[in-house]
């Protein structure tokens, strides 16, 4: 906290982006209010709201409205195959589907989308919408389970 606290000090622009991987039962409340894009998979929803299951579109767009209610900008659920949800501000829910593939390994998936996620926010000179970068992160994570491994499974930009 440390850190996103010296950031937001020194530029408020900066887009903070929070993975909470591997989920714990609780964080401190000052995290949430601390960033900007706050993401988790079903797994972790569950854990850290408390959530009996987050099985469904929406039932991810609910946690990540909970998330949202926390104090985050904006709340992330990755679904695996089933793409991202993400609620904004304004309070408007999103649905990004991911391309159907066949998976081999799913393992490093989610870091293939919210690595690529942040890569593509931090490019200033992408004039894409954000949902339009969702949708490449989704293809990034995608294409990652389609091979064994985790990085040697990640697509290049010219892949993409």
């Amino acid at each position: 906290m440390t850190a996103l606290r010296l950031i937001k000090s020194l530029n408020k622009n900066i887009t903070t982006i929070y993975n909470a991987a591997p989920a714990t039962d609780s964080l401190p409340d000052e995290l949430y209010k601390l960033v900007d894009i706050f993401c988790v998979n079903e797994s972790e929803a569950e854990k850290l709201l408390g959530l009996d299951s987050v099985n469904s579109v929406e039932d991810a767009s609910n946690a990540a409205g909970l998330l949202r209610k926390k104090g985050c900008k904006m709340g992330m659920v990755t679904l695996g195959a089933n793409g991202v949800v993400y609620q904004e501000e304004s309070g408007d829910n999103f649905h990004v589907p991911c391309p159907k593939v066949k998976a081999i390994d799913t393992t490093g998936a989610g870091d293939a989308f919210i690595g690529s996620l942040s890569c593509l926010l931090a490019d200033e000179s992408l004039l894409e919408s954000f949902k339009r970068k969702v949708e490449i992160a989704c293809s990034v994570a995608s294409q990652s389970v389609t091979k064994l491994g985790t990085q040697s499974s990640y697509p290049t930009s010219y892949q993409l």
